[in-house]
């Protein structure tokens, strides 16, 4: 059996974040339905899982990207997202 590599479980992590806030009914900051975001988000997430497992490793600059265009939308009082994306670019 192998080990998950810890960007690949970062990546895991982020992804049961994105479902968590999407059966939360997340709102955007202008009050509406979060749905059509947290499902760009996920699969910019699963593109990026992949093609960081195909690479070996994380695309530092491209997570970037996706936390700038998170922040546009995300409510100010929520955190776990960006936090999850955050381990993503540690990992």
């Amino acid at each position: 059996m192998t080990d998950t590599p810890p960007f690949l479980a970062a990546f895991d992590a982020a992804l049961d974040e994105v479902a968590r806030a999407r059966r939360r009914g997340l709102q955007a900051k202008d009050g509406a339905s979060a749905d059509a975001e947290l499902d760009a988000l996920e699969r910019a997430l699963r593109a990026e899982r992949d093609a960081a497992r195909a690479r070996g490793a994380v695309d530092r600059a491209a997570v970037g990207t996706l936390v700038r265009d998170l922040v546009r939308w995300y409510p100010d009082d929520q955190v776990k997202l960006i936090a999850a994306l955050g381990a993503v670019s540690r990992a």
